[in-house]
């Protein structure tokens, strides 16, 4: 009996058991694995930007988790993120993701909340640089951020440079004086200060990450214009917006700087402070009502009248005339035929055939017997002992950009020498990997570091191209080769094909007409810009809109300080810039700061 009851209720067990729903693993909750390091990450996060829903009146641990859980579902809801009320693995992705550091939930409502400059035209300047963009770049992204609000409101700025300005704009790194630390790459890229005087002195300033990799079009970094639009929305008293589309959304999300525009809920917002633009196609247009219909009183048409119709007169036929009768004309006769008397051709009588005289063959003359020259022997080679030229020591500085020549009636010798340490190289290029040195009517190539191959005759790769070349580069997104000679223009595409432009400097690149010779030139893979070196100026010109970056010129000192003589060739390798001055190349880091100066000859492996 016992047996019995055992067995039974193992079987009522199993039957029991099967019956239990199995939990789906897409079900299974995201945040069993989250680390208590992770916890405390978004304590910190939701401390920062989301406002406590209750004062902390209690310090016990269930009230705390309590609070915790009821922001999580704030910050949930206002990213679109879903309610979990839970530090799942999604809530904790956007927690990681770069950001504004201006918090997401605050005191004050998103819209209408007050504060506001108390006029329109508005000032700032700009302090400090990132040391990932040129000065002008960085002016240039600026204007064009501030000039999106002012495009929708009545709105002006003006770019000042004295002490005193509505907005002050700099670039800091960690602590910088304001109590809301940055925290290095990849974290929170920016933050910005209501107007005054709800922010005191420093309200309106935008402070950006100066640890942070910021570009002008570039994914792999952060797109400044992107950035400076969002922070700006905070300088004129705007918070963060919950929709995704908006550029108030406090999460970083790429636009295309070219076709960006305002969401419905940015202009809204904007506008809800300062009212909109004039002449702004957001403004609907005022409709006017018509004026009450009236109707016009129809007049009744007086009674018909007929026409009394007249008959026509009788029909009276015309006389018909007869036509005189035929009289023909009389034919008169032709005279008679009169045959014209044939008169027979002389006889034929051939030429008399006169015979060539008898052949008479001219007498053949025998050379003269060979005769040996004797063959003397050259001296025996008495080789010219080479002496070893002094160490090198580098000095870069100006009066060595043009080293004199100590020989005198010196030969010029048929190649170059590579290894010519006051070698001064005419322009230098990337191709597909390798690096091209031109020297007169030479090239060498080099396609592993400090190893050469050459030198070539220009010609002998491209026959349309002259020797002599003044500059060249490479774009290698569009995979095209660009030499310059004075005004000229040659385009080397896909490796093997020419193409001569028939336009000059400035109407192709739109250089001044008084430019006429370009002595470097550099395409900048991090900007996409190309950089054309004038004697001691310096042209932006931008490769994606065709244009010119900036309407005057920059010295090249204060985007390479320290470099000394006039730039002759550049190019990029590996991350960084070299600069050909003379017998010397200048290594720039990113930071534009010099890393090294090189002898001429460092890429051709010389001992």
């Amino acid at each position: 009996m016992k047996t019995c009851d055992k067995f039974c209720l193992l079987i009522g067990l199993a039957i029991a058991i099967r019956s239990m729903p199995i939990p789906s693993r897409s079900n299974e909750d995201e945040s069993v694995d989250i680390k208590p390091e992770d916890e405390a990450f978004a304590l910190a996060y939701l401390e920062k930007y989301y406002k406590p829903l209750q004062p902390a009146a209690s310090p016990s641990r269930k009230r705390r988790s309590d609070d915790m859980s009821q922001q999580l579902a704030q910050m949930q809801r206002f990213l679109g993120l879903e309610v979990t009320h839970k530090v799942d693995r999604k809530t904790l992705g956007v927690m990681n993701m770069s950001r504004c550091g201006f918090p997401d939930v605050t005191p004050f409502s998103t819209y209408g909340h007050g504060v506001k400059w108390p006029r329109n035209q508005l000032t700032y300047r700009i302090v400090s640089y990132t040391p990932y963009m040129y000065k002008n770049e960085v002016d240039d992204v600026l204007r064009r951020a501030a000039q999106v609000w002012a495009g929708v409101t009545p709105l002006k700025f003006t770019h000042v440079h004295s002490d005193k300005a509505d907005i002050t704009i700099s670039f800091v790194s960690r602590s910088h004086g304001d109590y809301f630390p940055f925290d290095g790459p990849n974290g929170t890229l920016a933050h910005a200060f209501p107007p005054y005087p709800e922010s005191g002195d420093i309200g309106g300033d935008i402070h950006f990450d100066n640890d942070e990799y910021f570009t002008l079009y570039s994914q792999k970094g952060f797109i400044l214009f992107v950035v400076a639009v969002h922070e700006f929305g905070h300088s004129l008293g705007l918070f963060h917006s919950s929709d995704p589309k908006a550029v108030m959304y406090p999460i970083y999300q790429y636009w295309d700087p070219d076709h960006f525009s305002l969401s419905a809920d940015d202009v809204k917002g904007i506008q809800k402070l300062y009212g909109p633009k004039t002449d702004n196609p957001y403004l609907p247009v005022p409709v006017t009502k018509e004026p009450p219909f009236v109707p016009v009183p129809v007049t009744k048409e007086p009674p018909f009248v007929p026409v009394p119709v007249t008959k026509e007169p009788p029909f009276v036929p015309v006389p018909v005339t007869k036509e005189p009768p035929f009289v023909p004309v009389p034919v008169t006769n032709e005279p008679p035929f009169v045959p014209v008397p044939v008169t027979k051709e002389p006889p034929f009588v051939p030429d008399p055939v006169t015979k060539e005289p008898p052949f008479v063959p001219v007498p053949v003359t025998k050379e003269p017997p060979f005769v040996s020259v004797p063959v003397t022997k050259e001296p025996p080679f008495v080789p010219v002992p080479v002496t070893k030229e002094p160490p090198f020591v580098p000095r870069p500085t100006a009066e060595h950009s043009h080293l004199p020549d100590t020989e005198d009636n010196a030969v010029k010798p048929l190649f170059p020498n590579a290894c010519d340490h006051k070698l001064v190289i005419d322009a230098v290029t990337t191709l597909r990997g390798e690096k091209l040195f031109f020297k007169d009517s030479f090239l060498w190539r080099s396609y592993i570091d400090n190893e050469k191959d050459g030198p070539y005759y220009i010609r002998s790769f491209w026959p349309d191209i002259p020797n002599n070349i003044d500059a060249a580069y490479e774009n290698k997104h569009q995979d095209k080769v660009y030499i310059f000679k004075g005004t000229q223009v040659w385009e080397i595409s896909h490796y093997k094909n020419v193409k001569r432009f028939s336009k000059s400097l400035s109407s192709r690149f739109g250089l001044p007409d008084s430019v006429k010779k370009v002595n470097a030139a550099l395409y900048d893979e991090r900007t996409g810009k190309t950089l054309l070196f004038v004697g001691s100026k310096l042209y932006s010109y931008n490769e994606k809109r065709k244009t010119l970056d900036w309407s005057q010129p920059t010295l090249v000192e204060e985007l390479f300080p320290e470099i000394t003589g006039e730039v002759t060739a550049a190019f990029q390798h590996k991350g960084l810039t070299y600069l050909f001055s003379g017998p010397y190349i200048y290594e720039y880091s990113n930071n534009k700061r010099i890393s090294a100066v090189l002898k001429s000859n460092h890429f051709f492996n010389c001992k």
